[in-house]
């Protein structure tokens, strides 16, 4: 090697095999970086924006500035089945047609686990069961089999015509009950009529009566809040709200046709909204009237989903009031 190595000296190896410098400094170290080094300076302008927490605690942090603030906390959904997706139980007895039970039959049987419609001079042949109550929606499900002809879901002795069924295959759809009884019949006017039935449900549509709806153009089913040609100032509401609580108002538009949308929340409302999106907006309700999804036009027909109201949760921790 090019250099002598004296003992007790300090060297540095300079590459692998290609000899030593002496006299180096004690303690420091030398590397070949595989890259820069990355930086680890704060990004402040996102340390300045709100976290949202959604669990019912309290948490603290350091601001930029280096001032406690507390973040924001929500309390739980106050709204509802705000999915418009909850049915009742099941409200027909035998719809499986397991006995030969719990029907009303007119020209028609029950055998093996079906029943069967039947005639060919245009007289009726129905199956009957009351199930429902005057006003209320349903939702309802039948398979139909070996149709010949049409036959109708409907209210039983009415005028109501719940579906229309002219296909074999799996039926369902809402209905608002006209009376208590449900009816599977001949369509009127078709003379020759033969149809296999089974497996029929009907199930009440927000069987708690979470939502008041003051309009028949408003209705759930199919997981929304459906609005159909509504006229202005429309609603489905729910729930309380506290005077001078704030409160934090969510919902989703998940299509529109026409007319436009907002939510109330007491006497505060949101903008008006005309276009498919999650749109949310904090309001400070001044009375008790509680939450309501609106039509603002006449003539609106939309579909709403994920209605939510959380309170924005007041309480004794020193903070920075932003």
């Amino acid at each position: 090697m090019s250099n002598t190595i004296n003992w007790g000296k300090i060297y540095e190896k300079t590459a692998w095999g290609i000899g030593v410098i002496n006299n180096i400094s004690w303690g420091k170290i030398y590397a070949t970086l595989a890259g820069p080094i990355p930086s680890f300076a704060l990004d402040f302008a996102n340390i300045a924006n709100d976290f949202t927490f959604t669990r019912n605690s309290f948490a603290t942090r350091v601001n930029e500035f280096g001032l406690i603030e507390t973040v924001t906390d929500l309390g739980s959904d106050l709204v509802q089945n705000g999915d418009f997706e909850e049915l009742g139980s099941e409200l027909i007895t035998n719809g499986s047609f397991d006995t030969d039970s719990d029907w009303t039959l007119t020209q028609a049987t029950i055998s093996g686990g079906v029943a069967i419609l039947s005639t060919t001079d245009g007289s009726l042949s129905s199956l009957v069961q009351s199930v429902t109550t005057v006003g209320k929606r349903y939702y309802f499900s039948i398979e139909v089999s070996d149709l010949v002809g049409e036959i109708e879901f409907a209210s039983a002795g009415g005028l109501g015509v719940y579906d229309t069924i002219t296909s074999n295959g799996t039926h369902t759809g809402y209905f608002t009950s006209e009376n208590a009884s449900i009816e599977i019949k001949r369509k009127f006017g078709i003379t020759n009529v033969s149809a296999t039935i089974d497996n029929v449900s009907v199930k009440e549509v927000d069987p708690n009566d979470d939502w008041s709806i003051n309009d028949a153009s408003i209705t759930i089913g199919d997981g929304t809040l459906n609005f159909s040609n509504s006229p202005l100032n429309k609603f489905a509401s729910q729930g309380n709200t506290v005077v001078g609580k704030t409160y934090k108002v969510q919902f989703t538009i998940v299509s529109i046709e026409s007319g436009s949308i907002r939510m109330n929340c007491g006497n505060e409302v949101t903008s008006d909204y005309s276009s498919a999106g999650t749109y949310t907006e904090y309001l400070t309700s001044t009375n008790t009237v509680g939450w309501y999804v609106v039509s603002r036009t006449a003539g609106t027909t939309a579909k709403i989903d994920n209605v939510s109201v959380k309170e924005v949760l007041e309480d004794d921790i020193p903070r920075i009031d932003y």
